[in-house]
């Protein structure tokens, strides 16, 4: 099966096998196709072939008449970081973005620090009561390779980035 040219739109290449349906996840495309005056295609190629990729095989996503927004490409960069986002309009491709980011780089709102008595989390007595209102999630990117990151209020490391995203 091939997957058909989108004439407008987002294509998330080059992703590590097995994460291109965690990125659409990522991406809300689950909703966004749902959305009752959308009428745009979301596919996902797995396990493709790549002379690029190490190993030889590949994911790629594509999101018809959707623009990624800058935390997005955070996102899919923590998440898949070789991966390649291009921007196409009139079937061209007008924008190409290598998910990157730079060691020191604060992140707001994109993962949640997973120290449950860190103040960036809310605490709350048992009968639901708030005890603290939370701060806004702010990470740091600690290796831009592998990519890592630690919670920028308590210093703990965020090792599973995926499970740890806000959506």
């Amino acid at each position: 099966m091939k997957i058909d040219l989108i004439k407008n739109g987002t294509v998330i290449d080059h992703q590590e096998v097995g994460t291109g349906i965690e990125n659409a996840k990522i991406l809300g495309a689950k909703e966004y196709v749902r959305s009752s005056d959308n009428h745009s295609t979301v596919s996902i190629a797995m396990n493709v072939e790549s002379k690029r990729i190490p190993g030889g095989r590949k994911d790629i996503t594509k999101i018809e008449n959707r623009e990624l927004e800058p935390k997005e490409t955070n996102k899919i960069y923590l998440n898949s970081p070789h991966s390649t986002i291009n921007i196409i309009r009139d079937y061209k491709v007008v924008e190409k973005r290598k998910t990157k980011l730079k060691k020191g780089e604060i992140l707001t709102n994109i993962t949640k620090c997973t120290n449950p008595t860190c103040i960036c989390n809310p605490q709350t007595k048992k009968d639901g009561t708030i005890i603290r209102e939370p701060v806004p999630y702010k990470t740091v990117v600690t290796d831009e390779k592998i990519p890592k990151i630690k919670c920028f209020y308590c210093d703990r490391d965020i090792d599973d980035i995926y499970e740890n995203l806000i959506f």
